[in-house]
This record gives structure tokens, sequence and C-alpha cells, in this order.
């Protein structure tokens, strides 16, 4: 492609037109391509690599060659290394942290560098010994796990104070709903409470059809998982909390109903079938007189966003369905169960109450001025 010159020239403009959408101009993106600079400049010419990868990339990565020279503001050669460049380093996300911690509170400052390993992230330190600085992932590289956050928090916070209503200026600061809640979160680190079933840590769960229905990785036993959501939910109002994954990791969510949609009297027959296993006679708990079958659906609430406005539960429900058998005595009490979907990973790992004593982990976070901005908050305006 080309266009008049000086004169009677021409000239070539196709590194900037036809070439940077072609295969050539994306060849950038080509191990093929890269195996064939590498001969050039590590075998054959290794002398002139840069000039090298400089020509060659002035066609084969033209995009990048030319945003090179815009940002640098001059032609030296566009390079194997700027190629492999991450498009938003390291010391980048050090340096906006930096900015960052300029201007934040002393709260804010703590949260973001010493709460949970978090400041690892962003220190511009290579923490775990990788070989990568201010890298992350599921499993806590360079700081905490992706998946990682203050459900522990805000859930019994959501059962225990009521939400925000407006906003609030305390100490000539204007604190919106969004923040108030953020700061209630915060206070709610550590949080006393009853709790039913273990942590399961194993990233991996193998099911077993003759295992226990009673160890940390096999969930709340379903009997147990009945007993609460009917007793907590059905007969009293008493707050609630799920860990509603089955693994490692945890997802706290703040429980809001139940609804029992089939309760059967089965045989052991059916209720074998059900678990996934055969017989005429249920061996798992001898002391079960009578079987049912039962499924269940239980309302829980997600994570909203941060505004300026409440905007309570109702559309921030979800459900999870659970399918189990209730073991059930001579005078008809639930002394256990298990799951029929035992080969899923979906059911509740474990649940707990939160009983009303709270407090935060972050120094610079005052209980008594949180308790004010609660009240404020809900107060007529």
């Amino acid at each position: 492609m080309t266009e008049p010159g000086n004169g009677t020239l021409l000239r070539n403009v196709s590194q900037h037109g036809g070439w940077r959408g072609s295969p050539m101009g994306l060849a950038g993106r080509d191990p093929v391509f890269f195996a064939q600079l590498a001969s050039e400049t590590e075998k054959f010419h290794p002398g002139s690599a840069a000039v090298i990868q400089g020509t060659c990339f002035g066609c084969h990565g033209v995009l990048g060659e030319r945003q090179f020279a815009i940002d640098s503001g001059n032609c030296n050669s566009f390079t194997r290394a700027m190629v492999d460049a991450v498009p938003y380093p390291a010391n980048g996300a050090k340096a906006k942290w930096d900015a960052y911690y300029n201007c934040a509170g002393p709260a804010a400052k703590w949260q973001a560098k010493e709460f949970q390993g978090g400041g690892d992230m962003h220190d511009g330190v290579d923490n775990d010994g990788d070989g990568k600085v201010d890298d992350y992932g599921n499993d806590g590289i360079d700081g905490i796990a992706g998946w990682w956050g203050t459900c522990h928090a805000w859930t019994p916070a959501s059962q225990l104070v009521p939400e925000p209503q407006h906003a609030v200026t305390m100490n000539n600061v204007k604190f919106e709903v969004g923040d108030i809640k953020a700061i209630i979160q915060n206070a709610f680190d550590s949080t006393s409470a009853v709790m039913l079933g273990g942590r399961c840590n194993s990233q991996e769960i193998t099911h077993d059809v003759h295992g226990s229905a009673n160890d940390d990785c096999s969930d709340v036993n379903p009997g147990g998982l009945h007993v609460i959501m009917t007793n907590f939910l059905g007969l009293t109002t008493l707050p609630l909390v799920e860990d509603r994954t089955a693994n490692y990791e945890v997802w706290n969510q703040p429980v809001v109903g139940y609804e029992v949609t089939k309760q059967t009297k089965v045989t052991a027959t059916t209720a074998n079938k059900c678990v996934g296993n055969t017989g005429s006679s249920w061996t798992y708990n001898t002391k079960a007189k009578s079987l049912y079958e039962v499924k269940m659906t239980v309302s829980y609430v997600v994570e909203g966003s941060p505004g300026t406005a409440p905007i309570g539960y109702k559309d921030n429900i979800s459900t999870d369905d659970y399918h189990y058998i209730l073991e059930l005595d001579g005078y008809g009490k639930i002394i256990g169960g298990r799951f029929c979907t035992d080969s899923e990973n979906t059911h509740i790992d474990f649940l707990w109450s939160p009983t009303g004593q709270w407090s935060p982990s972050n120094p610079n976070v005052n209980v008594a001025n949180v308790k004010k901005l609660i009240k404020a908050s809900v107060a007529p305006q």
C-alpha cells in the first residue's frame, strides 16, 4: 500500500494500513515466528540481535512497535523483551497503591496493608519466591487467595444490624450508605457464634457411598441440616449463616428461609437407591426405625454492590436445593441422615449462628463511633 511522496516517489504506508490486521502484522502472536527470530538472533547473528528484532517487529509487530515509539518518544529498536512485557506490571501496581496510601486514612491503610496478608499483593516484593511479584491466585500466591474476602463479617452484620438508610456526616466527614456498611462490616471481623459442622480443607473431595456422613468433607449431616433449618427459621427467628461450598473455599451467606417440597416415608430399598446404594436393609444407622425422603430448598442472601441508597435483600436472594434421606428413631425423633446427591460438592459445609458479640481487628476502627454511625444512619431525617 502506497501514497504519493516527494516528487515522483511513493511512500510505503502498508505497515500502518494493510499489514496491521493481517497474518503478517499479527505474527507477534505466532510461536513459529518467534522460533525463527530466535534462530537468527541467538545462533546466526547474536551481535545484531537488537537490530534484527527491531527490523522484524517493524512489520510483524507493527502496532506494538509504533506504540513504543509514541510512548518513548524515540525510534530505538523494539525488542523481543518488550513484546514479553506485562501490560500491568507489578511495580505499576505498587505505584498505584502508594498513591492511594498518600491520601487514605489510618483505618484504610491498615486494612489494605495488614488485613489477612492483603498487602503482599501490592508491596513490590516476591513474597513466595516464585519469580513473580505481586501476583496472586486461588491458593494465595503473594497474598490472599483470589476467592478470599470478609464474608465472615458482612453475613452476621447483615443479620444483627439494621441496614443504613441514608448518609451521615460525622466529624465533618460525609459517610454514604456504602461507606457505613463497609465500616460496619469491618467492625464484625470477630464475631461470637455457635457452629454446627466442621470446615473441609480439601481442594478435591472424593465421595464414598459407604463412607461416613459425618466427617468434615461430607458437609453438615442432613439430619442436623433439617433440625437447624426447621428450628432456627421455622420455630424461631434466630440468625443463621451457611458456608454453601463443600470444599476448602468458604462462601458464607445469610440464610433467610427454607421450603420442604417433598417429605415422604420410604422403604430401606428406596432409601438405598436414593443414596446410590443397593439392598433391602438400611445399614448406615442401625438405630433408625423409619426413613423419609426429603427435598428442601434453602434461600440465602447474595452480595450486593456499594451505593448511596439502601438495597434491602429481597432482590438479592438465591436458592439451593438439597435431596436427602432422614433417619428417625422409634419416637419420631430425627437422629441422622444421608444425602441422595452425595456425589455432588454443593452441600452446606457448616452452619453457624452469631450470638451478638462482635469486634474489629483493625486497631483504627472505634466501635463506639461505629455504633453512632449505625444509630444516625437509621434515624429519621
